[in-house]
């Protein structure tokens, strides 16, 4: 298995041209193809209110969405030249994160870009997440380029971590060094030993050498797997998302929240 096709969400903006800088240099990696998605809703549809303007304010709002449109593309067009016939433009009259879930029938991983201030044309990267079925590559404001050198697999025996060390195999098979971290309550510390060996086991057999180990941590495990990202120079951290339940995590402040809005590492996802 691998990543032969990369989907992200494209903007004609500076925040998401960094973003697609990073995801054309993470496809030459690759040897994958890159599709990229211009969506924006009818500016009618995002605000009805303006339904009330006269016929020539109405005409001049979709001159301009057409002109954005076509300089979406023209920007995607020069940032990934370097890819060739494998870069692919899609557009689409929709909400982004609407759209991008369309689009997801046709791609292996979603990266997106993580941009911590609001916009009325970004993608809801949670929402991604949970519903388009794949695996998502958070990208951090003012990364270039995702090494794989070292990676760091956030482990609990849920289904969202065993669905993200798998999907993440791929990638874990290209690192220089895989290190799975269970940051689990002191009185269950002990007891996590048995899954983990099962996992370093299961990765063994697909030629990757993984270390382990569990940490004690009565709350703050967001922040332990970021110090311990940052301790081991991981390139990547791979973490099954929403474990409690998307919901549950939003009203509680659950890892994948606290990692999304701060982590200056990129992030593996999947549900």
């Amino acid at each position: 298995m691998s990543f032969k096709t990369l989907l992200i969400h494209v903007r004609s903006d500076l925040a998401s041209d960094d973003a697609l800088r990073t995801a054309v240099a993470f496809a030459q990696s690759q040897n994958a193809n890159l599709i990229g998605l211009g969506a924006r809703a009818r500016i009618l549809v995002e605000d009805p209110g303006l339904a009330y303007l006269d016929g020539a304010t109405l005409q001049a709002i979709v001159d301009q969405e057409v002109r954005d449109g076509a300089e979406t593309h023209k920007r995607f067009s020069t940032l990934t030249q370097a890819l060739g016939e494998r870069a692919h433009w899609r557009a689409r009259r929709d909400f982004p994160t609407t759209a991008l879930i369309e689009e997801a029938a046709g791609a292996d991983i979603i990266l997106a870009g993580l941009e911590r201030e609001p916009s009325d044309v970004g993608i809801d990267v949670p929402t991604i997440v949970c519903e388009s079925g794949l695996p998502v590559l958070a990208l951090p404001p003012g990364g270039d380029v995702v090494r794989l050198r070292s990676i760091v697999v956030a482990w609990r025996n849920t289904r969202e971590a065993r669905r993200a060390l798998s999907c993440a195999l791929p990638l874990l098979k290209q690192a220089e060094q895989v290190h799975l971290l269970q940051i689990a309550p002191v009185k269950d510390a002990d007891e996590a030993w048995g899954s983990l060996n099962a996992a370093v086991a299961g990765l063994a057999r697909h030629g990757v050498k993984a270390s382990a180990e569990t940490r004690p941590c009565a709350d703050g495990a967001a922040e332990a797997l970021m110090d311990e990202g940052q301790a081991r120079a991981a390139d990547l951290l791979v973490l099954g998302a929403y474990g409690h339940s998307r919901a549950r995590e939003w009203v509680l402040g659950g890892v994948t929240k606290a990692l999304l809005a701060g982590s200056s590492i990129p992030l593996f996802l999947a549900h």
